[in-house]
């Protein structure tokens, strides 16, 4: 009952709503959230920037973030993109552009590069954790910021 979420698609919030039927999740548009300000304590966003072409959109859904968090925004998302996949780089030089007064307390390795992962998922599943040692093989990261 303390989860909210919103998804510009009607079937991802009716997926949304049969895993986590207590959940508050609406169809929706990041750049104009349906929330107060400071109306939550985490702020979450998982690949959704790196999906979006528009520097605008991107740069109004960090300020709806920025707006509805109390005191931490966690971002996890790809950290470089593919013109050919229409996959949009997610760096660290932009995350600090897109929230300003925000500093990261804690960054994070993610999922390997999906090409990369599928094979040491389906054959070698043990050394998926030690292969994202190896930065090249990593593509996503997770950071965590918070409010100064």
């Amino acid at each position: 009952d303390q989860l909210h979420g919103i998804d510009l698609f009607a079937d991802r919030v009716r997926a949304g709503k049969s895993r986590v039927p207590g959940m508050d999740l609406r169809v929706g548009d990041a750049t104009a959230m349906p929330y107060d300000d400071k109306s939550f304590d985490v702020v979450c966003e998982q690949f959704c920037f790196c999906h979006i072409p528009s520097s605008e959109a991107k740069e109004k859904i960090a300020a709806e973030m920025r707006r509805v968090a109390k005191r931490f925004i966690l971002i996890h998302d790809w950290r470089m993109g593919s013109e050919r996949k229409k996959l949009y780089s997610v760096s660290k030089k932009k995350i600090a552009a897109w929230f300003p007064g925000w500093k990261p307390v804690f960054q994070a390795r993610g999922q390997l590069w999906p090409p990369v992962g599928r094979i040491f998922s389906r054959h070698a599943l043990p050394l998926y954790g030690a292969a994202r040692i190896i930065g090249p093989l990593v593509g996503s990261r997770m950071t965590i910021l918070e409010r100064r």
